[in-house]
């Protein structure tokens, strides 16, 4: 009886310790819950995937209608040596200044002749690259001033928005650079000779 009685609590000992082992239902589900929150955390649903970056040949092609727009805009069917200056211009005003610097440039320039050489080039650029394909006005102080809003509202209100604008702006600058060249009117053989005289 004596070993029976022992073998008897052995056994319901042994099932204690499964028991309390064993771990419950609820403390499962909370450790699934914790899990599912914290890959939630570090993915958090919501998030728009970034826009995919435009490929060199979209770029490019879309750097070439910017530059026709420029031409559209100055009314002219090819560009003279000083607008492709402007356009290398305001390439290395966004790399050294940036994209603010340079619109606040269009908005606020002085009245001269660097003004009057720059703004005709550089405001239909920045427009495009600002406000998509939103119609330019013809009223151009109208739109030296939309511009202008538009993208201090996006550098207060949206500064990675920004920075995407301006990297933008920079892969585009060369594309701009190389369509003002082809698109620029050709000089005559004794002006190429005369310039490079004058560079030497």
């Amino acid at each position: 009886m004596s070993k029976n009685k022992y073998q008897n609590q052995k056994g319901r000992s042994k099932r204690s310790q499964e028991t309390s082992i064993k771990p419950s239902p609820a403390a499962s589900s909370n450790g699934t819950a914790e899990n599912n929150t914290s890959q939630q955390s570090l993915s958090p649903s919501g998030v728009k995937s970034p826009t995919p970056p435009l490929q060199p040949e979209q770029m490019s092609l879309e750097a070439y209608r910017h530059i026709q727009e420029c031409l559209q805009t100055k009314e002219v069917s090819a560009l003279q040596k000083e607008d492709v200056t402007a356009v290398v211009q305001l390439a290395q005003h966004l790399r050294v200044f940036g994209l603010l610097s340079a619109v606040g440039y269009v908005r606020h320039a002085r009245e001269g002749k660097i003004r009057d050489r720059i703004r005709p080039m550089w405001l239909p650029l920045l427009w495009r690259l600002i406000c998509g394909d939103q119609k330019l006005p013809s009223d151009e102080k109208q739109a030296r001033q939309t511009l202008m809003n538009a993208t201090y509202t996006l550098s207060t209100q949206n500064q990675k928005g920004y920075m995407v604008k301006w990297r933008q702006a920079l892969k585009l600058s060369n594309h701009w650079n190389f369509w003002a060249r082809a698109c620029q009117i050709e000089e005559p053989d004794e002006q190429r000779s005369e310039d490079s005289n004058t560079a030497g």
